[in-house]
């Protein structure tokens, strides 16, 4: 299971998401890992640096710290089967934006993704070799139903950092893209 985080997430806000994730696991760039280290989580097992190396001492001595290279090649390494999961289990927990109180935890199945996909799909009508922009991280559900549907039927899929207005038209020309959400 994942559970994606907003980068722009600080303070109460990383902190209420970071307990109630209780991750073992954390990937992120080292200025993200050291923020979510502020949050002082106990669970930690592995932290994964997408960039620099991140202080040993970072989370707690029990935590094994790896650059994103090392945990590739341990996965191809890796003769260790994997069980499909059901359905019904959960891949992710996205958190709303909080708009009406706290952010809450969205319990989102494996399934979700493969029939989303399928229906976004048909319903956005894109083509092979397209270019599909959205504007949203991967940590919002919108970016990862266009992903969904790029994956799915052969289009680029191009996930922007954060909808701005004013440069918004600017990024569809530079990534000439053909659907944009």
């Amino acid at each position: 299971m994942e559970v994606p985080l907003n980068t722009s997430a600080q303070g109460q806000i990383l902190a209420g998401q970071v307990r109630g994730a209780g991750p073992k696991a954390l990937i992120g760039t080292a200025d993200y890992l050291t923020r979510i280290a502020s949050c002082n989580p106990s669970t930690v097992e592995l932290g994964v640096s997408l960039d620099e190396p991140v202080d040993p001492g970072l989370f707690s001595s029990n935590t094994r710290h790896l650059p994103f290279s090392d945990l590739l090649a341990m996965g191809r390494a890796s003769t260790t089967s994997v069980t499909r999961p059901t359905a019904s289990e959960t891949a992710t927990i996205l958190y709303t934006s909080g708009t009406t109180g706290p952010s809450k935890g969205v319990v989102i199945p494996q399934r979700y993704y493969p029939v989303w996909g399928r229906r976004g799909a048909d319903y956005v009508d894109v083509q092979p070799g397209q270019v599909v922009y959205c504007a949203q991280p991967l940590f919002h559900v919108e970016a990862r139903a266009y992903f969904l549907v790029s994956m799915l039927r052969g289009a680029t899929a191009v996930i922007g950092t954060r909808f701005s207005l004013s440069s918004f038209w600017d990024e569809i020309r530079r990534h000439d893209a053909n659907v944009f959400s």
